[in-house]
This record gives C-alpha cells, sequence and structure tokens, in this order.
C-alpha cells in the first residue's frame, strides 16, 4: 500500500501542502476508518474523517483542504481498485450535498464516459445523462462496497 501512496502522493503534487511522511499516515488511518464504515453498511462525511479535522486543525480551509482531503480518500480508492476491489472512498459524502465530490470522478476505475477528465478538464458541462448515470455509477459502488467488506474479517 505504501508504495502506492507515496507514488500517488507525488503525481497529484501534495507534496507543495503536506511532507510525505504525514500523507501516507493520513492514509492509511482513513483507509481503516473506511473498511470499518464499509464493515458496517455506513456511510461517512468528510467532516468526520479524523484526516479532516487534523487537516482543518493544521490550518488548511477551503479548497485547498477539500484537495487534501479528496487526494486522501482518492488514494484510499486507487489501493482499492488495484486491489480488484470496489471504489473505497465512495462512501465519502457531502453533509451539504449527500454525495462524493466531484474529485471522485478523476478515479483511475470511473468509466471513461463519466470521468471529470472527459468534462470539466475541457471547460464543458456533462448532459444531464452523464450526470444522472455518474450518481448510479456511484450508488453501484457503495453498495458494492458495503457487500465487499461485510464479508470480510477486519482484524
Amino acid at each position: 500500500m505504501e508504495a502506492l501512496i507515496k507514488k500517488l502522493y507525488r503525481e497529484w503534487n501534495v507534496n507543495r501542502r503536506l511532507d510525505e511522511e504525514e500523507y501516507i499516515k493520513l492514509v492509511k488511518a482513513t483507509y481503516l476508518a473506511l473498511k470499518k464504515k464499509a464493515k458496517a453498511g455506513e456511510l461517512a462525511f468528510y467532516g468526520e474523517l479524523e484526516a479532516f479535522n487534523k487537516l482543518k486543525e493544521r490550518g488548511f480551509r477551503g479548497n485547498v483542504l477539500a484537495l487534501l482531503i479528496g487526494t486522501i480518500v482518492g488514494a484510499c480508492s486507487e489501493y482499492e481498485a488495484e486491489n480488484g476491489r470496489p471504489l473505497l472512498s465512495s462512501l465519502v459524502i457531502s453533509k451539504d450535498k449527500g454525495e462524493p465530490g466531484l474529485g471522485f470522478y478523476y478515479l483511475s476505475k470511473v468509466p471513461p464516459s463519466l470521468s471529470r477528465e472527459n468534462w470539466e478538464k475541457k471547460k464543458v458541462t456533462p448532459p444531464e445523462v452523464v450526470i444522472r448515470h455518474r450518481q448510479e455509477f456511484w450508488l453501484s459502488e457503495v453498495q458494492k462496497v458495503h457487500e465487499w467488506w461485510q464479508k470480510v474479517d477486519l482484524d
């Protein structure tokens, strides 16, 4: 897991905000917390995550905070995808919107037709059908995550 976290740390330019050791600790702690949520069949708000609160304590706010917590939960999902499992970060949602942030749609396992890369980066607003399919994909991932982790012992 650690090798992938280090790779993502460099690729996602997290080093401009956090040192590598701290990032690794936050990802690992978040991964364990999300596995517990998955096992319990629950969702998590970004603000409930220990990593979110630690980042806030360090003075991160607004877009920088959102970017950092997104890279942390995203790293958990990329690890899962690399191991053939559903996207664990699908469990993490915004309290205001009740769904994951747009960064979720940058993850490697997201179908290209739904990926944020294919729409927002090209400065094109996705049509309503894409938005609906994104929500269907996300809800499907939540179900798959819950089903997967409810079969696994967490010891």
